[in-house]
């Protein structure tokens, strides 16, 4: 079935999106903590497989203007990306942020601005700083509420006024799924998965 361009309202934008642990890479470089997507084990998989070409993944990490250029010249008016917890706080619960996480996502901002591509930011898609999961179990903790919004509250401070959109989770019923991938932490039953939802919500 084709669709009409005239359908489409005039202010509609097109875009796309991705996800920092699976498109970044950028492993360990800027100041960059580690996730439990840098430790994950692909079931069956041998040790070498496992999640390590994520560690790299795209290589957006060191060719992002060239990757935003790209996307410019496909069209797009707007880009939802994931800015990376461990890139901004490796650990996870620092009080200061890292400056190079910070200056990364200020240069992408720039980046997208001088092609007047709208931005749109999520917090959080997969990637939980490893050191909060082993610390007191991640989501299944209600310690990681004071963790998670002092991450919020300093990016959205950051790039105040430049970052219109904000996505606090991406695909936050997945945890239903596969709360082991979600979050790090596999649910052993159906209250502990209400539990995780329930830290999500708060």
């Amino acid at each position: 079935m084709f669709f009409d361009e005239k359908e489409f309202k005039k202010d509609f934008k097109w875009g796309s999106s991705t996800n920092a642990q699976q498109f970044e890479g950028g492993h360990g470089q800027g100041g960059k903590g580690v996730s439990i997507a840098d430790v994950r084990v692909i079931p069956g998989a041998d040790k070498e497989s496992n999640f390590n070409e994520f560690k790299i993944a795209s290589d957006h990490y060191h060719h992002m203007k060239e990757d935003i250029k790209l996307y410019a010249e496909m069209g797009f008016e707007i880009y939802r990306f994931t800015i990376a917890w461990t890139r901004i706080f490796p650990n996870g619960d620092e009080i200061e942020a890292n400056p190079e996480g910070i200056a990364f996502y200020s240069a992408m901002l720039d980046e997208l601005d001088k092609y007047n591509i709208e931005p749109v930011a999520t917090l959080y898609a997969y990637d939980l700083p490893l050191n909060l999961l082993e610390k007191y179990r991640g989501f299944m903790s209600h310690e990681i509420i004071k963790d998670f919004t002092h991450y919020a509250e300093t990016v959205i401070k950051a790039f105040k006024g430049r970052i219109k959109y904000w996505i606090p989770f991406n695909e936050q019923n997945f945890i239903d799924l596969d709360s082991e991938y979600m979050t790090g932490y596999k649910a052993k039953n159906r209250a502990e998965v209400f539990q995780l939802q329930h830290h999500f919500n708060l």
